[in-house]
């Protein structure tokens, strides 16, 4: 059994590095692109599909009657949409009028003092607009009018000179105009791709790839504007024609420091908060987007982002107005939950303006929020918690709470019901700069009892502290079988330590059950005791997880009923991290799911799949530097063997 288990895991590894090298052609890496939850096959498929389809019916021989009418419907469209514009150009071909002729013998242009509008007048120089490519203004008919040409250099790209039309510029290819795609069809002036690989991006300009012909006889219209665009194309408005190149927003006057527009606040609400945003804005590749956002005395921001659920779509930086104070350089992933700013307890106690600047992963549309707070820490999504009874619930056997906060005399609970016999494993971790915090454990019917609040059953003595470079742990852990707890609620009471003023923090709760220790476990059951990916020898290089290569862990992966197994590595920042298991005769599920250094979750769990089946990897980004880790984890009784697969692949350059 363990021979197979060995042989299927090394087949696994090799298809593993196939799915991990680009070929000679282009093809991505399915594994490697950086979205979580996709589908990947042994083949470098994605979802079930080639990632670089290639048409091999040599002869057209399969092509469908719905391809042909729908090549023939183009066409006709194409013709019909050249014809008018080059018959409307043709009626003026030659036409001489009042004010004389160009230097190339055709319509001339608008003289210096004024411009040609839409309609083709030409009016004052106050008028803007003008002809679309290949026409030219004629001052005496009032119309757009064919350009004259000597040759094809003569006229605008996707035009050629027409010898017997004038000569003058018409929409189509130049005989030797399609580069790599193939050859022009000097009758119908359209591009054929020789090879029959229907490639929409090996069309020029304007045109698509028709898959019933593999010819680019098919118009890139955009009824719907940039939806219907490739994502290195937006929407003329002009001609209703995908053209190339991204095109910002109507708003785009915020291209650095200077022009940075105020983001308005509105007035503060009951509590003090105000809220802004910047909607429907578009940053492109290269260039980015500057906002200025003044803060009262004491206030602090939070900054979120939505690109329409994408993930990892946007940077964000903030800037202090004095451009050079670098000590105020912020940077964070701009996406859900966003980043706050200034640093807890460093707001300042003046009126402050900071700048905003948006960068882009990519062409990106997206949405900006701004909220700000005069209390120091943000509400979180617990309140109200601030008494055992209504303290947070921990609704499953490991519950996790993120993002949570303390302010002044805040306090907050968390309550779960071990059991008589359960164990109970609390680990609650703050950042940097929050201020102590200190945690109890009561019983329900104790903090419920008059002056209960002030013998708890466990103080902040049976709580260990650690400090890490990246926060404070706070653990309290009782193991099942201890007689530790009775048949009830049991809740820990978080409050600050004396003299605090805020903290942000993060809570696992974890009910450990009395058969949750029904076979061996091995010895990765907690963070601490995790496999060190880093040490291992067939993984690592120089002391890091090899990069940009799928990995097959060699280690027995068993899981018991409830177990838990961890695995360890180090990223730098901005490095996109992936697991998966792979688990045959599993019975129930397995999970797969990583946490940052605070150990805290990032990212989602993702379920294993069988060795037929397509991987589905568990994906994130390390926000920071640090040791990031791996669970593996069985919901309820699950159980099984399997096998994990990782990558470390380190973000490019920018």
């Amino acid at each position: 059994m363990r021979r197979a288990r060995l042989l299927r895991l090394w087949l696994l590894v090799g298809l593993g590095w196939l799915i991990g090298c680009d070929d000679a052609e282009g093809q991505a890496s399915a594994v490697g692109a950086p979205d979580a939850g996709r589908a990947i096959d042994a083949a470098g498929n994605l979802d079930g599909a080639p990632l670089d389809a290639v048409t091999t019916d040599a002869a057209g021989e399969n092509d469908s009657a719905a391809e042909i009418d729908a090549a023939a419907e183009n066409d006709a469209a194409a013709e019909k949409d050249a014809a008018a514009t080059n018959d409307a150009a043709a009626a003026h071909d030659g036409a001489l009028s009042d004010s004389g002729t160009a230097s190339d013998g055709g319509p001339p242009d608008c003289s210096a003092e004024s411009s040609c509008v839409d309609a083709g007048q030409c009016t004052d120089a106050a008028g803007d607009g003008g002809c679309p490519d290949g026409l030219r203004c004629d001052p005496a008919t009032g119309a757009c009018a064919a350009q004259r040409c000597a040759d094809d250099t003569d006229c605008p790209e996707a035009f050629y000179c027409a010898l017997e039309r004038g000569p003058s510029c018409q929409l189509g290819c130049r005989l030797d105009g399609c580069g790599v795609v193939g050859d022009c069809d000097p009758g119908r002036r359209l591009c054929v791709i020789v090879d029959r690989v229907c490639d929409p991006e090996r069309c020029p300009e304007g045109t698509r790839c028709l898959p019933a012909r593999f010819d680019c006889a098919g118009l890139a219209a955009c009824p719907n504007g940039d939806a219907d665009c490739r994502g290195d194309e937006h929407c003329d408005a002009e001609t209703g024609r995908c053209v190339v190149g991204c095109l910002d927003d109507a708003f785009e006057r915020q291209d650095g420091f200077a022009d940075a527009p105020a983001l308005v606040l509105s007035p503060p609400d009951a509590d003090g908060a105000r809220h802004g945003s910047a909607e429907d804005r578009i940053v492109c590749p290269g260039t980015r987007d500057f906002y200025a956002v003044t803060l009262a005395p004491g206030e602090r921001m939070r900054v979120t982002a939505d690109c329409g659920g994408a993930l990892d779509c946007l940077d964000a930086r903030v800037f202090h107005e004095n451009l050079f104070d670098h000590s105020d350089l912020f940077d964070d992933i701009a996406s859900a939950p966003g980043f706050d700013y200034p640093p807890l307890g460093a707001s300042r106690e003046h009126e402050t303006t900071y700048t905003l600047e948006i960068i882009g992963h990519g062409r990106v549309a997206y949405r900006l929020d701004v909220r700000t707070t005069l209390q120091g820490c943000f509400p979180d999504d617990s309140e109200p918690n601030d008494s055992a009874e209504t303290g947070r619930a921990a609704s499953r056997r490991d519950d996790f709470f993120e993002d949570q906060s303390l302010c002044a005399d805040d306090e907050d609970w968390f309550c779960g019901e071990p059991g008589a016999n359960g164990g109970l494993d609390f680990v609650l971790s703050t950042t940097p700069p929050s201020d102590p915090v200190s945690v109890e454990l009561f019983a329900l019917s104790r903090a419920s009892a008059p002056d209960g609040l002030i013998d708890p059953n466990y103080d902040a003595e049976d709580v260990s502290v650690e400090m890490t470079p990246d926060g404070t742990l706070h653990r309290f852990r009782r193991d099942p079988d201890t007689a530790s707890f009775s048949d009830e609620p049991w809740c820990a009471r978080v409050r600050l330590a004396d003299g605090g003023v805020a903290a942000e923090y993060a809570v696992r709760f974890r009910i450990v059950a009395s058969d949750d220790f029904a076979c061996d476990l091995v010895a990765n059951g907690t963070f601490d005791t995790a496999v060190d990916l880093d040490a291992v020898l067939e993984l690592a290089q120089d002391g890091l997880l090899t990069p940009d290569f799928v990995q097959a862990v060699p280690v027995d992966g068993d899981l018991c009923p409830r177990d838990e197994d961890y695995f360890c590595l180090t990223a730098a920042a901005g490095d996109t991290l992936q697991a998966w298991l792979v688990g045959d005769g599993v019975a129930g599920t397995l999970t797969v799911q990583f946490f940052d250094p605070l150990q805290r979750p990032i990212g989602p769990a993702v379920e294993h799949t069988g060795s037929w089946e397509p991987a589905v990897p568990a994906e994130t980004r390390a926000p920071a530097a640090g040791r990031y880790c791996i669970l593996v984890d069985g919901e309820g009784p699950s159980q099984g063997t399997y096998d994990l697969f990782v990558r470390r692949t380190p973000r490019a350059d920018p």
